[in-house]
């Protein structure tokens, strides 16, 4: 395999709260993308951010040993392609645990210095435009069907973003927000036993979220969705001017629900992008989640709830709250994301 000097090798890393992903690809003729690999590793650098607003040094260390790790698989990748020697660096992204922590300039810093890579900072609006073209620059050219416009969503750690406009991943979002209700954030905030809600520990394996804890959440995730507001007017405006729309999601907590529905034992990035998941089959998961711990779900799916299981009720709880918002009652899923749409 060698790309020679065509230069289409293109690696990526997004730094989220809970997740580091790297993408390592070659861009097509038609700018759709080739996967050659993906990593997911699970770190939490955003472990108590939402508090303290402050990024722990063990998390710190976390998430460098997976960059250290990232860098050895890209030069892997490189000599495949035949550019040993060449600089060919990544795009490296972090979001929201970053922009919240008081001491994100020495994480910065440290990356630099343990890496030699620049981190690229994303305002919640970036990581919106980017999720919106990595969304749909990964989907079949079929996923649209009749549609002629998107509304994608990325329910992160910190943070929930959706963006909303065209079928088209070559252009540019109508409109987009960025709010602060991510799965990692909302389970410190709501869904903690209360023993626990003062110091960094994340709900027991043996915790189950009282039925008052859900509902605070649900309510506070309601409220998190008002500032959302002009990305549903973009949408109800182009169903007004005769368009239609879908919604498409991306991130952890909508690929582990359509791993948990497609019954898999093994992640398949073919098997689950291009999937649609009814409102009604998001509704009976939430309800199976709310009765299991979070050690009763990792045994259920291990694959996929390893580092998860603690967090994936609020995720859901957020993708429930948003598809009502918006008026959805299927969703689109896309393994896509921010690292498809900077590469």
């Amino acid at each position: 395999m060698s790309a020679g000097a065509d230069l289409t090798f293109r690696a990526a890393i997004d730094i989220g709260t809970n997740t580091v992903l790297l993408l390592i690809a070659e861009e097509q003729s038609d700018g759709r993308l080739r996967v050659i690999r993906e990593e997911q590793r699970i770190p939490r650098l955003g472990r108590g951010v939402d508090r303290d607003r402050r990024l722990h040094p063990e998390s710190m260390g976390r998430v460098i040993k997976v960059l250290r790790e990232y860098r050895e698989l890209i030069g892997v990748a490189q000599a495949r392609y035949g550019l040993e020697g060449q600089a060919v660096m990544p795009v490296v992204t972090a979001t929201s645990a970053v922009r919240d922590a008081q001491n994100r300039q020495d994480f910065l810093e440290e990356v630099k210095a343990q890496t030699g890579w620049e981190i690229r900072l994303l305002s919640g609006e970036e990581e919106a435009s980017a999720t919106y073209r990595g969304a749909l620059r990964v989907l079949p050219a079929t996923a649209a069907q009749k549609a002629t416009h998107a509304l994608v969503l990325d329910i992160g750690g910190g943070s929930t973003e959706a963006a909303f406009g065209p079928f088209d991943f070559s252009g540019a979002p109508e409109m987009f927000r960025s709010v602060d209700a991510g799965c990692v954030r909302f389970t410190e905030r709501y869904l903690q036993p209360e023993a626990s809600a003062d110091d960094k520990s994340y709900p027991e394996s043996g915790y189950c979220p009282t039925p008052q804890q859900i509902e605070a959440c649900r309510e506070a995730i309601a409220d998190a969705l008002q500032p959302m507001a002009p990305v549903k007017q973009s949408l109800q405006a182009a169903k007004q001017a005769g368009k239609t729309s879908i919604m498409a999601g991306v991130a952890g907590t909508v690929i582990s629900l359509a791993f948990m529905e497609l019954g898999l034992d093994d992640y398949s990035a073919t098997a689950i992008n291009g999937n649609r998941i009814s409102l009604e089959q998001l509704q009976h998961r939430i309800a199976w989640a709310s009765s299991k711990t979070p050690a009763e779900m990792e045994h259920a799916f291990p694959t996929v709830m390893e580092g998860r299981a603690d967090i994936v009720l609020s995720g859901l709880l957020i993708l429930q709250e948003a598809m009502r918002y918006f008026g959805f009652d299927q969703l689109l899923v896309s393994t896509g994301g921010i690292r498809h749409g900077v590469v």
